[in-house]
């Protein structure tokens, strides 16, 4: 695999693990503040809840929209954009999901751009 395409599988491999943690350990950590907090404050908590989960929604979508649109090595456009959930390659070029580079991929690149 070429060092570029490489470096851009584990970008994109970051980005989903980003979000899915992001996604999963989020609510049980909100939770725990909110109870916390509870404890702490009193009934005035369940306005802190619901800031909390508004907080956690904007950040899990700022990073799960970072991690769809995560640019295709090949041909640059977002790679999970229009295509089926269960397909595992570029809706343009055709590159599968941590594919490597072809011989042909800087020929088919550079008349891309043409």
């Amino acid at each position: 695999m070429s060092d570029r395409y490489a470096r851009e599988w584990n970008e994109f491999r970051r980005k989903n693990r980003t979000a899915s943690l992001v996604l999963i350990l989020g609510p049980l950590v909100v939770v725990l503040v909110a109870l916390m907090s509870r404890t702490l404050i009193g009934d005035k908590a369940s306005g802190l809840f619901i800031a909390l989960m508004v907080g956690w929604a904007l950040v899990w979508g700022w990073l799960a929209f970072r991690a769809v649109r995560h640019p295709c090595p090949r041909c640059g456009v977002a790679f999970l954009a229009n295509q089926d959930a269960w397909v595992r390659r570029c809706g343009r070029c055709g590159l599968e999901l941590y594919g490597e580079q072809r011989p042909s991929d800087s020929t088919w690149t550079q008349n891309r751009t043409s």
